[in-house]
């Protein structure tokens, strides 16, 4: 978010002391699903903040931890491209299901799996694999 952009180099930091093996960073969204209306909330940043923001990305990616590495795939500067909504489908390739896959828990208290295409299966009915 705008307010606290500054405060990521500072987190990598605090991760090294935690023995973070991996941080991964992704754009903060009221609604992952629906990006649409991502400009219409405090979550966004604006385009007064994208010199900071290369300079962020930049101190990030330069960051070398003990413990802690900056997952880099796809690269970080494509946040620029995102919040100045000129991301390509040819900028990017998801990872959903071969790569990273989330369990969530539905509203019965069922564990999802849920990729960036959406449910992909309930745990309790079928194997990961299978989902």
């Amino acid at each position: 978010m705008n307010h606290n952009l500054k405060d990521l180099p500072g987190l990598l930091e605090y991760a090294d002391t935690l023995n973070i093996d991996v941080v991964n960073f992704q754009p903060l969204l009221k609604d992952n699903a629906n990006t649409p209306d991502a400009g219409d909330t405090e979550f966004w940043i604006n385009t007064e903040s994208m010199p900071f923001l290369e300079e962020i990305i930049n101190k990030i990616k330069d960051f070398h931890g003990e413990h802690t590495r900056v997952e880099d795939e796809p690269d970080l500067m494509l946040f620029t491209k995102y919040y100045r909504r000129s991301l390509s489908c040819f900028d990017w390739r998801c990872f959903s299901g071969y790569k990273t896959i989330f369990i969530c828990i539905g509203d019965d208290n069922s564990p999802l799996v849920y990729t960036c295409h959406g449910i992909c299966g309930n745990l309790k009915e079928k194997s990961l694999a299978d989902c």
